[in-house]
């Protein structure tokens, strides 16, 4: 049996699906692209914002004769591989903590290549490791903003192909379309929530930018 879970709490964004960007293009310019070519010009937009959605996953089941054991979706990090008994300085101990975050039992060798791991042959492991938020299909999830920019970005590219194809209207229209489309990816740079932390930290910078401290020497000091 082989499970995958997820162990990020997605609860800061509002992830969906990349071809949200798709009913967005028809919303605001009544355009309906190809799929293909939406996908591919999607995925150039989100490199270029920059944005990283990373997840923690787990993924449970058993290497091959071989000792290969591919992981289910893209992993750029691996945490840690460990067996599903307990560990040998534990015993048979009933006091053993259980984690999602820590799986349980010992901690066996590997060889991380990409998209799978190589460890003992025929053995079950719990692989605990990073990946980017994503869909069934292995495409990355995003947000509204970011939905947002992939649709101004197809239109900007649209508007271009248009131009150079000798479109009159679409070398008119063109350098509002990338003031738009450069809007929307700014836009999307900056995060739809902040934590408290953080704006905790802004305004503390705010209130105490250039401003005089009680007692405290503000005298420039001369180096001879």
């Amino acid at each position: 049996m082989q499970t995958v879970k997820l162990l990020e709490n997605k609860a800061r964004y509002d992830y969906q699906s990349i071809y949200a960007g798709m009913a967005k293009i028809n919303y605001l310019f009544g355009d309906n692209p190809d799929q293909d070519d939406y996908l591919d010009n999607a995925l150039n937009c989100l490199r270029l914002i920059g944005n990283v959605h990373i997840a923690m996953a787990t993924y449970t089941g058993e290497s091959d004769e071989n000792g290969k054991l591919c992981l289910p979706v893209q992993a750029f990090e691996i945490e840690a591989v460990t067996t599903n008994t307990a560990p040998d300085w534990m015993g048979n101990s009933l006091h053993m903590q259980v984690s999602n975050l820590y799986p349980r039992g010992n901690y066996e060798k590997y060889e991380f290549r990409g998209d799978h791991i190589i460890v003992r042959p025929k053995t079950k492991v719990t692989v605990l490791y990073r990946t980017y938020w994503h869909d069934e299909n292995g495409l990355p999830l995003v947000t509204e903003r970011e939905a947002e920019a992939c649709a101004y970005w197809w239109k900007w590219v649209d508007t271009r192909r248009k131009m150079y194809q000798g479109n009159q209207l679409a070398a008119q229209i063109f350098s509002i379309v990338e003031r738009d489309k450069n809007k929307a990816i700014n836009q999307a740079r900056v995060p739809d929530k902040f934590s408290q932390n953080f704006l905790n930290q802004y305004m503390n910078i705010i209130t105490s930018y250039d401003r005089k401290y009680f007692n405290r020497d503000t005298k420039t000091i001369n180096i001879a």
